[in-house]
């Protein structure tokens, strides 16, 4: 490891991601947070972390549930809350092989947009991570 990477234990890295923005395009932004194994369970991992709008700016946080439902398929559940604290929603989808897809709804069980993205398992509390985006579903 080169200098940023030394004392560490494991290497640095960085990501950027970006949107090509479009005129009248429906909301967007990037979710982010910590992916990791829950103690004691062979085949269940937790979610936490944020949701940004495309500027930056800190709109709510998710966190939830990746695992095998009862016919072996990989699932995830979680809850997206305000930056108040105020429960807004609920993500579903499916994952594997690093990558994630589904949807998330409002408090009415409504279709309310997309998300997806990569991540990367952790073994211990806070270790690995997962990056994605969430954009509204409209009409235009």
């Amino acid at each position: 490891a080169g200098p940023l990477g030394q004392g560490f234990g494991m290497g640095v890295g960085m990501a950027i991601a970006a949107f090509k923005r479009e005129r009248d395009e429906c909301s967007h932004g990037f979710i982010t947070g910590k992916y990791f194994n829950r103690s004691g369970h062979h085949e269940g991992y937790i979610f936490r972390g944020k949701s940004v709008s495309e500027e930056g700016k800190l709109r709510g946080h998710v966190r939830g549930h990746f695992g095998q439902d009862d016919d072996g398929d990989k699932v995830f559940f979680g809850k997206y809350i305000d930056d108040s604290g105020h429960f807004q929603g609920r993500l579903f989808g499916t994952y594997g092989e690093g990558a994630f897809s589904g949807m998330w709804y409002d408090r009415s069980s409504l279709d309310v947009g997309e998300i997806s993205g990569k991540y990367v398992v952790g073994d211990d509390v806070n270790s690995g991570f997962f990056q994605g985006f969430w954009s509204e579903t409209c009409t235009q």
